[in-house]
């Protein structure tokens, strides 16, 4: 039996930034601006702005990563994270969907869920249940965001 690695478990910030960077690459002809900016600092790693994709489909992200230093180096891990998507047409905007952990919801084991969206961009009750095995990382997000493009584009032709 083969072991999957945590995808959420501790990364040297040098691989996490090369593996982010490279996921980043994936999208390029998507992502038009990508004005997310991380921090580092002594204890935590804060994560916070949008990334500007095409046809007005944006990600907002914020996201805390806690860093533990090991022989000199920073290590990181996220703890804390809120990836909403978006989408701006003719001076609309409206919430598609928001993955997210800062709060729990009423019958789910743990905080990791999501909140849907009607056509409107108004959350349907209750979100989904994501769980702590299945969150989703930053990339699947975007690619969520990027599949609902490729439809929407499918849908005007």
């Amino acid at each position: 039996m083969t072991v999957q690695p945590d995808r959420h478990g501790w990364n040297s910030w040098e691989q996490y930034q090369h593996i982010h960077d490279s996921h980043m690459r994936g999208f390029n002809g998507f992502v038009i601006e990508n004005d997310l900016v991380p921090v580092l600092m002594a204890a935590a790693v804060l994560w916070d702005g949008r990334i500007h994709c095409a046809d007005g489909f944006t990600l907002a992200v914020t996201k805390n990563q806690e860093v533990e230093v090991r022989h000199g180096r920073p290590w990181v891990r996220t703890v804390r994270y809120s990836y909403q998507a978006l989408h701006h047409s003719g001076g609309i905007g409206k919430s598609l969907f928001r993955y997210d952990n800062y709060h729990a919801h009423a019958g789910h084991p743990d905080r990791h869920h999501k909140h849907r969206c009607d056509a409107d961009g108004n959350e349907i009750d209750p979100p989904d249940f994501v769980g702590a095995s299945h969150w989703p990382t930053l990339s699947d997000a975007l690619e969520e965001l990027r599949q609902m493009w490729v439809e929407w584009q499918r849908d005007r032709l």
